[in-house]
């Protein structure tokens, strides 16, 4: 989507399983990651998350489903837009009192997503930082945590390609893989987490 147009439009519980560096702190509750769009999340936005959950089915085992109202007590993921002077790209942030612990593990059932409209609109590239905004967040939602070279987890995970997966935090650059377009990606280990979690 041009940047103009984007201007314009501005119960089911999984086992306890062993801990990994690129587990999120919050599981999800696992069957069909159910979502919708909160009000404010106008038209400009919202393929952008639907590009997300596209890529999230066809990369991992995961079943998503919209819901066309936030107000089902029970949805994963509700999209909307941070606030105007909020200075971050997105974040995942599970609703309160959806945090419990099962079998060890925190799991979320209900969590928002929200995008940081004004941050993307001021990077280079607002249509590539919106399309890997969208795969970071919703990764969190479905259980991964961000990439953090501190981390050294190529020192783990042989092959791990951690400066072009969508789990990266900061701006998108032509420089991930010359743009080919991994930043709406899951690296193979994380598809190994989010399929072993939802299996």
């Amino acid at each position: 989507m041009a940047v103009g147009a984007l201007i314009a439009a501005i119960g089911v519980f999984a086992p306890s399983q062993a801990a990994s560096i690129h587990d999120h702190p919050h599981k999800p509750d696992t069957g069909s990651h159910s979502y919708c769009f909160k009000a404010a999340f106008t038209n400009g936005w919202k393929p952008y998350a639907n590009a997300a959950l596209n890529n999230l089915m066809d990369q991992t085992i995961v079943e998503v489903s919209y819901n066309t109202s936030c107000e089902t007590s029970n949805i994963d993921v509700r999209y909307g837009l941070a606030p105007p002077e909020a200075d971050y790209f997105g974040r995942n942030s599970c609703l309160p009192g959806w945090l419990n612990t099962v079998n060890g593990v925190d799991v979320c059932g209900s969590s928002n997503i929200d995008m940081g409209a004004t941050a993307i609109l001021a990077t280079p590239s607002p249509g590539a930082q919106a399309t890997k905004t969208s795969c970071h967040e919703l990764g969190h939602s479905v259980g991964i945590r961000h990439y953090n070279s501190g981390d050294n987890p190529i020192t783990v995970v042989p092959g791990y390609p951690g400066s072009i997966d969508c789990m990266r935090s900061g701006v998108w650059t032509t420089g991930w893989n010359n743009g080919i377009g991994e930043w709406d990606q899951y690296h193979w280990h994380h598809v190994v987490h989010i399929n072993d979690w939802f299996n």
